[in-house]
């Protein structure tokens, strides 16, 4: 299993576990998602390079990169969690 594919193994588990048990609003579900999201991105060795909220709706975009082997990874803010798209094109 890659470090992506157990990345996104990890927020899957974490998302079936408190998705229903929770009552938070929209707003303060995303949040949690996002803390959850930066938790896991920080333990596998990667930072928070951007977070762009300017999207509109709601959309949260967070891009991260490897400190190790200098790789990307993206995530949007809901319960899709990890991608390993392109992110060259954002900046």
């Amino acid at each position: 299993m890659s470090k992506l594919e157990s990345m996104q193994t990890e927020f899957k588990n974490w998302l079936m576990k408190v998705k229903n048990k929770t009552d938070l609003t929209e707003t303060a579900f995303n949040n949690l998602i996002e803390k959850k999201l930066i938790e896991i991105a920080i333990k596998n060795n990667y930072k928070l390079l951007d977070r762009n909220d300017l999207l509109g709706n709601d959309d949260i975009f967070l891009v991260f990169g490897n400190v190790e082997n200098e790789k990307y990874i993206t995530a949007w803010v809901n319960e899709e969690g990890f991608d390993d798209k392109e992110v060259d094109d954002l900046w």
